[in-house]
């Protein structure tokens, strides 16, 4: 999913691009002094027929050359299967992240609260009663305690 998000993003830069350099280079919009005299037109261009291509027969390759086939193939497969992989891990955290914050968005308290239910169990986080979240003084030093637990750079 992520990979067509980028493809999209990608093909979405591309035209952007595209239309900015179609108006940079847009001919008409210069001022008279500074147009070319004379602009070739595409009916002006006359293009040879197109030719086919002709492409050599396929060589027949040698058992030695199967084999690093064979090799790259399983190689690919197992690359593919790790991605899926991933990706089915990160569609699994992703909704259990969803249905923890569902309806908790703007309230810092329910989520430290609640925080128990959804972080792994050699985290080290004690569970975080309503009542102590009262003061903000409180919820600021458990908030901190939580942000070191989680943070990507002390995760591991």
């Amino acid at each position: 999913m992520k990979r067509q998000l980028h493809g999209d993003r990608l093909s979405k830069q591309v035209s952007v691009a595209l239309s900015v350099f179609k108006v940079v280079t847009d001919v008409r919009r210069l001022p008279e002094r500074l147009r070319p005299r004379h602009q070739p037109q595409l009916r002006d261009v006359q293009l040879p027929p197109a030719q086919p291509v002709r492409r050599p027969p396929p060589k027949i390759a040698s058992n030695q050359e199967s084999e690093a086939v064979k090799r790259l193939r399983a190689a690919n497969e197992a690359a593919a299967a790790a991605s899926d992989e991933a990706f089915a891990l990160n569609d699994a955290v992703e909704a259990r992240l969803a249905s923890w914050k569902a309806g908790k968005e703007g309230n810092l308290r329910a989520l430290l609260a609640s925080l128990d239910t959804i972080l792994w169990a050699d985290a080290g986080w004690k569970k975080v009663g309503m009542g102590d979240l009262v003061m903000p003084n409180k919820v600021k030093i458990i908030y901190m305690k939580a942000i070191g637990k989680v943070h990507p750079d002390k995760v591991c």
